[in-house]
């Protein structure tokens, strides 16, 4: 009998380099919280356990992800929540592909990032900016300035400041 298993406990694949830890403080996603409230979307789809938990407490129904770059997107969820400081070409190119709301975490470089910008100028973005630095690695320093990439969610190309 083998025991269940919470969203949270994503066992790490085994025939694949594991990418980075990405480690996103819970004060991050509170910011974002209000503006997917006001669009009703319940079921969210993660890649970080921190974030999944934060939504979970706020009554989101978070689902985590082994393998966001090659995992089908079920069609139960209206938004993904992202939060990555690696490979971000990639992640922002397959939330595109989706074709449903997303929100990225990403530090504010991505703007300068050659395929990333291309994207967001092609379908547009909103941005939530953080006022305080995001620490996405876990280890000791101070992070980056950060900002919550937003598609889908707000009508326009909107830039929010937001209090953490």
């Amino acid at each position: 009998m083998s025991e269940e298993k919470s969203v949270y406990e994503v066992d790490e694949p085994k025939s694949r380099v594991v990418e980075e830890k990405v480690y996103t403080v819970n004060d991050a996603v509170v910011p974002l919280l209000k503006h997917l409230e006001k669009e009703f979307m319940f079921y969210v789809w993660v890649t970080n356990k921190q974030v999944a938990k934060t939504l979970e407490k706020n009554k989101f129904i978070p689902q985590a992800t082994e393998d966001f770059l090659n995992d089908e997107l079920p069609s139960k969820y209206d938004v993904l929540v992202v939060s990555t400081s690696t490979l971000q070409d990639k992640y922002v190119e397959k939330c595109f592909e989706y074709l449903r709301p997303f929100a990225l975490l990403l530090p504010l470089t991505a703007l300068a990032e050659g395929k990333t910008n291309k994207l967001f100028n092609q379908h547009g973005i909103a941005a939530v900016v953080l006022d305080k630095p995001i620490n996405f690695t876990g280890k000791k320093g101070k992070g980056e300035c950060a900002a919550w990439f937003v598609w889908g969610v707000f009508s326009g190309n909107q830039v929010i400041f937001e209090t953490m």
